[in-house]
């Protein structure tokens, strides 16, 4: 299996492996099936169990904020989607000004805050990914990254964001 930074490649196989291991995944390429090995028994895959409708943008450059209220640094707005369970995965690399120093990053979904973190970051950039399945309805909706030096003691001078990458997929 290969992974790439956008794409997930599985082994294609002649055959069913000899001797799986709960968690391998493989693809069966004379029967043309996913297949999966879970709790000691490998099933076939249903159509779409890996989703379908994926999309992915990205806003690569540095961003940063000096004040203490939030401010949006990424939004995404997605076409309309059926409604359903997506997975939804955001990612962006965090830095501050000064070593050590808080700073505070959320993740919306539809101006609704859905994840908050508050955390010491350092002067060099660091990653952090917010990873959920989501209900969303038929609708259109935002995605945003938002950031903030944090209000209390230990504040950072500047907060930074980049790499800020969005990914999601209807699942259900």
């Amino acid at each position: 299996m290969t992974a790439g930074l956008n794409t997930l490649l599985l082994d294609a196989l002649t055959a069913d492996p000899g001797s799986p291991v709960n968690g391998q995944l493989w693809f069966n390429a004379t029967e043309g099936v996913f297949k999966q090995r879970v709790g000691g028994v490998s099933t076939a895959l249903a159509a779409g169990v890996f989703g379908n409708g994926f999309e992915y943008t990205e806003s690569l450059p540095v961003q940063t904020e000096t004040g203490t209220v939030y401010d949006q640094k990424f939004r995404y707005t997605t076409p309309v989607l059926a409604a359903g369970d997506y997975f939804v995965l955001q990612m962006a690399e965090l830095a501050t000004s000064n070593q050590n120093r808080n700073g505070n990053v959320r993740y919306q979904e539809d101006d609704v805050d859905v994840y908050e973190e508050t955390d010491i970051f350092n002067t060099e950039f660091e990653p952090r990914v917010y990873f959920a399945r989501r209900t969303l309805s038929a609708a259109a909706h935002n995605f945003d990254w938002e950031i903030r030096k944090d209000p209390g003691v230990g504040q950072a001078a500047t907060i930074s964001i980049k790499m800020m990458r969005l990914a999601y997929w209807r699942v259900s």
